[in-house]
C-alpha cells in the first residue's frame, strides 16, 4: 500500500475497480481526498491518492481490501458493473469505528440497476421496442452463421476482452457457456459521454474509439484508446434522447458511457451501455475546466467541494483541438527495472510540453514489474488540430515506446 499525505483536510471517497487512476485524478482535481483499490496500483496513482492498494484477488478481493480503508462513501469504475454482488458486499463491510455504522454509502448506480442494464436481453429488448437500432443478439449459437458476420462476446465483458469473430474455427473451439453472439456492424466505433441527474441530462461529448490497433499491440477487438470527435446536431439530438430514455426506463444516473457504431448510412447502432465513468471520459476534462468526478458524485446527491456543471461541447465544433489517448500494450515479455523506470522518464517527459498543463502519460507502472506480451503497460496522450494530426502523434509516440521497451525484452 502507498500513502499520500497532502489530502488530509479534503473530504474523502473510496474508488474501486479494475483501473481507477483516471477517476481518482478527476476526484482530486475536484477537491477530494481519494483512497483507491484496483488491479495495478500504478506509480502515479500512489502519488495522488491518500492510500492506494492493489486488489489481492479481483474482483472478490476488493471486498476485504475495501474493509481495510477508512469509512466514507465509495464509487466504482469498470468493469465492476459486471459484479453487483461485490458492490453489495462492499456496501455492507464498512470499516467504521462506530459499531452501529456498518454500511458504506454507494455513490453510483445500484446493484439492482446494474443487474438490469448489464443483462443484454433486458436492455436490447427495451431499446428495440423503443425504436433504437441494436445489433441482432442471441445466445442460441446454433442459429448463428460462422462467416464472421457475428461476434462472440463474454456476457460479463469490458474493454473488448474475450471478443472474437464467430468463424468455423471459433465454433470448433471450447464451449461458450457465458457468452452471447452479436451481429457485427460495419462502421466507425464511437463512445458518447453523458451526465444524468434527477433533473436533466447533458451530452458532454463523443469520441472515436481505437479498437484492436496493431500499432499499440492491442489484441483484436480490445479497446486501446479514444480521440475526441466533432458531431452534428442530428447525432447530438439522438444521444440526448437516448440519455433521457436510459434515465426514465432504467433509472440510470451519473456519468454514463454509450458505445455505438455509425454505419455507412450514418445510422448509430447501440452496442453497449456502461453505467459508470469510462476510459474515454478523462479526455473531455482536457477540453474544459470541470471535474467529471464531481459531476458524477453530484448526480447521486453527494455535494462536491467544487461544484460546476460542465457545458456540452458545441455541436459541429470541428475547429476544436482534438485530444487523444492510447493504451500501450507489451509487444513482448519484459522486465521493468528501476533503471528502466528512470530512463523512461527521460524519454517521455518532453512530451509534456505538447500537452501542458496536462500530463502526456499516465498509468505508469511500479518499478521491478514483469510484463507479459499483450498486457497493458501505460497510457499516453496527444493533442492536435485535427483527428488525423492527433492520431499521427499517438502513432509516433507508440513507435518511440517500441524502441524503448525493445531494450528490455526478456
Amino acid at each position: 500500500m502507498t500513502h499520500c499525505i497532502n489530502q488530509i483536510l479534503s473530504p474523502s471517497i473510496l474508488i474501486v475497480g479494475a483501473s481507477v487512476r483516471a477517476l481518482a485524478e478527476s476526484a482530486v482535481r475536484g477537491g477530494w481526498s481519494v483512497d483507491a483499490i484496483d488491479l495495478f496500483a500504478d506509480a502515479d496513482l500512489g502519488l495522488i491518492a491518500r492510500q492506494s492498494m492493489r486488489a489481492p484477488d479481483y474482483p472478490g478481493g476488493l471486498v476485504k481490501a475495501a474493509s481495510l480503508m477508512p469509512q466514507g462513501p465509495f464509487t466504482y469504475t469498470g468493469a465492476l458493473e459486471n459484479h453487483p454482488d461485490v458492490i453489495e458486499h462492499i456496501q455492507e463491510n464498512n470499516a467504521s469505528t462506530d459499531p452501529q455504522n456498518t454500511f458504506r454509502t454507494l455513490i453510483g448506480n445500484s446493484p439492482e440497476v446494474l443487474r438490469v442494464i448489464r443483462n443484454p436481453s433486458c436492455w436490447i429488448e427495451s431499446f428495440t421496442h423503443s425504436g433504437f437500432s441494436v445489433p441482432t443478439t442471441t445466445r442460441a449459437f446454433e442459429t448463428v452463421p460462422t462467416d464472421s458476420s457475428f461476434l462472440v462476446k463474454p456476457i460479463l465483458s469490458a474493454g473488448g476482452i474475450g471478443i472474437e469473430a464467430w468463424t468455423h474455427e471459433a465454433a470448433d473451439g471450447p464451449t461458450r457457456e457465458q457468452h452471447l453472439w452479436q451481429q457485427r456492424i460495419e462502421g466507425e466505433s464511437f463512445s458518447a459521454t453523458v451526465i444524468i441527474t434527477p433533473s436533466r441530462t447533458t451530452l458532454i461529448g463523443i469520441a472515436r474509439q481505437l479498437i484492436g490497433e496493431k500499432v499499440f499491440h492491442s489484441s483484436a477487438y480490445h479497446y486501446c484508446g479514444s480521440i475526441t470527435a466533432p458531431f452534428d446536431s442530428h447525432l447530438a439530438h439522438f444521444m440526448r434522447t437516448l440519455a433521457d430514455f436510459l434515465a426514465e426506463r432504467f433509472g440510470l444516473l451519473g456519468a454514463v458511457g454509450i458505445d455505438f457504431v455509425v454505419d455507412a448510412n450514418r445510422t448509430p447502432w447501440i452496442v453497449e451501455i456502461n453505467p459508470r465513468p469510462t476510459a474515454s471520459m478523462e479526455l473531455w476534462e482536457r477540453t474544459g475546466t470541470f471535474s467529471l468526478a464531481n459531476e458524477h458524485f453530484h448526480s447521486f446527491g453527494l455535494q462536491s467541494p467544487q461544484p460546476h456543471m460542465p457545458q456540452e461541447i458545441a455541436v459541429g465544433s470541428s475547429h476544436m483541438v482534438s485530444w487523444g489517448k492510447a493504451i500501450y500494450f507489451a509487444a513482448h515479455d519484459f522486465f521493468f527495472s528501476d533503471d528502466a523506470a528512470r530512463l523512461l522518464r527521460f524519454t517521455i517527459d518532453p512530451w509534456n510540453f505538447d500537452t501542458q498543463p496536462w500530463r502526456a502519460t499516465a498509468d505508469i507502472p511500479q518499478e521491478n514489474e514483469h510484463f507479459r506480451q499483450g498486457s497493458p503497460v501505460l497510457t499516453f496522450f496527444a493533442c492536435g488540430t485535427s483527428h488525423a494530426a492527433c492520431r499521427e502523434l499517438l502513432t509516433h509516440r507508440a513507435m518511440i515506446l517500441d524502441r524503448f521497451f525493445d531494450r528490455y525484452s526478456c
